[in-house]
């Protein structure tokens, strides 16, 4: 289980992210709800490591990540909203740079570009050539290289068309069978609710709300995610 224990980060005097604490079960495919603005961005950063906070802690399955920098970088693993535009190297080559940083056997990459489903033929490619969908590929297959437990994505399906969106699900899907923790960014609320069986949900840098769909949605009486975010949001900006 990924536990998020009262994580706060200010930028300047801005509150950035106030106490912000959930837990994601392991093989669990959950969303983070919010709008642009909302801290998501943030969060992702401060559980990979790229970003250190001001207090809190982050725990997977009882281990403390944030005292141990190394254990968080080999455990967690980050995709940004920003993908590689490197135009001087091939895909393969990218690849297999990865590799080389984590160590791992030459067959990690083939294992990785199976699971992503990168085609042979796009291994001489260079990155200006690939297409948004194809990038999205070779930055879970360089996730997939460093065998981490959780998969970080921060706004996965931006750009990406109705097929590559599918796509994109079926190998999030295929990850989380294997028992891996996926925690996805999005402000597109309709689409993230396609795919995740729960959701933390960020408005100014707080929880305002977190747990598995199938229980919140009665429990609000909403149809949606969309009709959540918004019933709770208006109650947030109410008070």
């Amino acid at each position: 289980m990924l536990e998020v224990g009262k994580i706060s980060k200010k930028f300047g005097g801005v509150a950035a992210l106030q106490e912000v604490s959930f837990a994601v079960p392991q093989g669990a495919i959950w969303g983070l709800a919010g709008a642009n603005g909302a801290g998501k961005t943030t969060l992702l950063r401060v559980l990979s490591g790229a970003e250190e906070c001001d207090s809190g802690f982050v725990r997977w399955n009882g281990r403390d990540l944030l005292d141990d920098t190394r254990q968080l970088r080999r455990r967690v693993a980050l995709m940004p909203d920003s993908l590689p535009d490197a135009g001087d190297i091939t895909v393969a080559e990218y690849l297999d740079f990865y590799r080389r940083a984590f160590c791992r056997d030459a067959d990690a990459v083939r294992r990785a570009a199976e699971v992503c489903g990168i085609l042979p033929e796009w291994e001489k490619k260079f990155f200006p050539e690939l297409s948004r969908g194809m990038k999205q590929r070779v930055s879970l297959a360089r996730m997939l290289i460093a065998e981490p437990e959780v998969f970080l994505l921060d706004e996965p399906g931006e750009g990406l068309d109705p097929r590559g969106r599918s796509e994109l699900r079926d190998i999030l899907h295929r990850l989380a069978g294997e028992g891996h923790t996926v925690l996805v960014s999005s402000h597109i609320l309709a689409e993230l609710q396609e795919f995740v069986s729960g959701v933390v949900i960020l408005d100014a840098g707080r929880v305002v709300e977190g747990g598995r769909l199938d229980e919140l949605l009665p429990r609000y009486e909403v149809r949606t995610l969309e009709g959540l975010y918004l019933h709770l949001t208006a109650e947030e900006g109410a008070r």
